[in-house]
């Protein structure tokens, strides 16, 4: 019995450092984004990782602050990313990481919902 629950909780860290590792690749992949369409606004900036870009991220429009922060990517009206390759390339990424975590957010509360239950009623 205890055994299960040891099982139960490894695969749920799992889950969960999964579902935080595509989070964390979706600001990489939203951050070189916008590095793409605004490169005057990241100068100096090279990583998503930088200590100072929250001070650049806050210095843009409230929109696209909402946008940037915001756990799922959804694809702006008002910015064309028809005519450059390189933002269609991280259109397509960002759209299948949201797939992605989509999946593990759903197996995730299926886990600890479906088979917590389970487990705690053996």
């Amino acid at each position: 019995m205890e055994y299960f629950r040891h099982v139960f909780a490894f695969i749920y860290i799992v889950l969960l450092i999964l579902f935080m590792r595509f989070l964390f690749r979706k600001g990489e992949l939203h951050f070189k984004m916008l590095k793409e369409l605004y490169p005057d606004s990241f100068k100096g900036i090279e990583s998503f990782y930088n200590p100072l870009l929250s001070f650049y991220i806050f210095g843009l429009d409230a929109d696209i602050l909402f946008w940037f922060i915001v756990p799922l990517y959804f694809r702006k009206k008002d910015i064309s990313i028809i005519n450059n390759d390189r933002l269609i390339l991280l259109d397509k990424k960002l759209r299948n990481n949201n797939k992605k975590i989509f999946l593990l957010l759903i197996l995730s509360i299926i886990w600890l919902f479906g088979i917590g239950y389970l487990i705690s009623h053996i």
